[in-house]
């Protein structure tokens, strides 16, 4: 916030430059605007909203409320990218998160602490494999475990896309999960981050043709806090329904214009024969 100066700048140099001469005490306060007048002159400030109010309630400024939105669509996506069902979504803080997305029918499970990746590893790790041992049996846990970690990963992605960098808590949440899962076949810390670092590649894969879509979810996340599956998936249909639109009246837009410029390249080719057959005429008169 700007402070108010007692007076305004140079409020002595202005009358002397202007008149020539010195000017006393007396002569000075003519010059000298009162604060009233100066507050009148100061911008207003915009005022206060909900948004505001909750923000601070929750603890958060306006740019981490927003990174928190594109983090939790990024997971939206993707998940419904890979054909994966939602229970719904929230970028209001819980115990230990600051924005969840959860799957259908899994959000008790979550809430009781059952869904960490920790305790999945611990439940499978005895099922897997060892050296020598034929891996097909165990093929869907290795497929699984891949897409569970793309999903974990797409937040991260997404923040980068879209802002630029990532750099929220949430993030740091998603790689230990990841982690965690990776433990069950990579038995490095270069191979689980080189596996990271493809998962979050192969999110940001799947994100980038869906720009539009994160900007709507992220923004109707803001507004609404908390949405449930059935509505994401409807925002969803909606949003691509639009996009959908646009990129047909843009195609029949391009279409109408080549249409255009072919008729005019027409009438531009026959001009020019003609024009040429009147000069060859003349030449042969002459």
């Amino acid at each position: 916030m700007k402070t108010l100066p007692d007076g305004p700048p140079d409020a002595e140099a202005a009358p002397n430059s202007a008149c020539g001469s010195s000017v006393g005490s007396d002569d000075r306060r003519q010059f000298s605007s009162p604060p009233v007048a100066l507050a009148e002159k100061a911008p207003e400030l915009e005022p206060r909203d909900e948004y505001d109010d909750l923000l601070d309630a929750l603890g958060r400024t306006e740019e981490q409320d927003h990174r928190i939105a594109f983090h939790e669509a990024g997971h939206i996506i993707v998940a419904r990218v890979l054909g994966h069902p939602l229970g719904g979504a929230t970028i209001n803080p819980g115990d230990g998160y600051e924005g969840k997305v959860w799957g259908a029918g899994h959000e008790a499970a979550f809430g009781q602490g059952r869904g960490d990746a920790s305790s999945v590893r611990a439940v499978l790790a005895p099922a897997m494999p060892s050296d020598g041992e034929d891996r097909t049996a165990v093929a869907d846990i290795f497929g699984s475990v891949y897409t569970q970690c793309v999903e974990l990963l797409a937040g991260s992605a997404s923040e980068t896309l879209m802002l630029g960098e990532c750099d929220s808590r949430a993030a740091g949440d998603d790689r230990r999960q990841a982690r965690e899962l990776l433990l069950l076949f990579c038995s490095s810390e270069e191979a689980i981050e080189t596996f990271i670092a493809h998962c979050e590649l192969a999110a940001r894969d799947f994100l980038i043709p869906h720009g539009d879509l994160l900007t709507v979810l992220s923004i109707t996340l803001r507004i609404r806090r908390t949405i449930l599956g059935t509505d994401l998936d409807q925002i969803i249909a909606d949003t691509k329904a639009r996009s959908s639109a646009e990129m047909e009246r843009w195609r029949r837009k391009q279409w109408q214009q080549r249409v255009e410029n072919a008729a005019t390249f027409q009438c531009e080719k026959v001009s020019r024969v003609f024009g040429m057959g009147k000069t060859s005429q003349t030449v042969t008169s002459g």
